[in-house]
C-alpha cells in the first residue's frame, strides 16, 4: 500500500513539477517578467488616477449609474410590452403574448422596487459617496498606501518559496 501511494505521489509530482507543467509556467513568467511588472505598475497607476477621478466625479457617476439601471429596467419592461402589443395571431410566438405582457409588468414592478429602495436609502447613498470621497482624499494624500498590496505580495511570495523549500526537503528525506 505504501509503495502504491509513493508511486502515485511520484507520478503526480512528475506530472506537475517535471519537465512540463509547473516548469513551463515558471519559464513563461521568467520570459515575460517585464510585461508582468509593467502590468502591475499600470494597474497601480490607473488605480491612483481612478481615485483622483472619483474624488471629483464620484457623485455624478454613482447617481447616473442608478438612473441608468432603473431607466434601463423600465425600458426593458416597455420593450416587452410593445413586443406583446404588435404580436398577431399568425405569429408563432403568439401563444406567449400573455407571458410578454405579464413579464413587462413584473419588470416594471422590479423597477418600482428599485426606485423605492433608492428613495429609502438616499441618506445611506449620500454617506457612501462622502466616505468614497474621503477615501479618495486620503489616498491622494497618502499614496504609500498603494504599496501595501505589493508588500503583501512579496511577503506571500517569500512564504510560498519557504514552504516549497521545506516541502522539498521533507520529500527528499524518504520514508517518514
Amino acid at each position: 500500500m505504501k509503495e502504491a501511494a509513493v508511486a502515485t505521489f511520484k507520478e503526480q509530482y512528475d506530472k506537475y513539477f517535471g519537465e512540463t507543467g509547473a516548469m513551463d509556467v515558471f519559464n513563461d513568467i521568467v520570459a515575460t517578467w517585464r510585461i508582468v511588472a509593467g502590468s502591475v505598475f499600470t494597474a497601480f497607476l490607473l488605480g491612483f488616477v481612478f481615485m483622483i477621478f472619483l474624488r471629483f466625479c464620484g457623485g455624478p457617476i454613482i447617481w447616473s449609474s442608478i438612473i441608468v439601471i432603473i431607466g434601463g429596467t423600465i425600458y426593458g419592461g416597455y420593450g416587452l410590452f410593445e413586443y406583446a402589443k404588435v404580436m398577431d395571431e399568425a405569429d408563432s410566438q403568439y401563444i406567449y403574448k400573455d407571458y410578454y405582457t405579464y413579464g413587462s409588468y413584473a419588470v416594471w414592478g422590479l423597477a418600482l422596487i428599485m426606485f423605492v429602495c433608492v428613495c429609502c436609502n438616499l441618506k445611506n447613498i449620500r454617506i457612501g459617496l462622502a466616505v468614497m470621497q474621503c477615501t479618495a482624499m486620503f489616498i491622494n494624500g497618502t499614496p504609500q498606501v498603494f504599496l501595501m498590496p505589493i508588500l503583501a505580495l512579496v511577503v506571500t511570495a517569500v512564504f510560498f518559496l519557504a514552504w516549497i523549500y521545506t516541502s522539498a526537503f521533507v520529500m527528499s528525506i524518504g520514508e517518514i
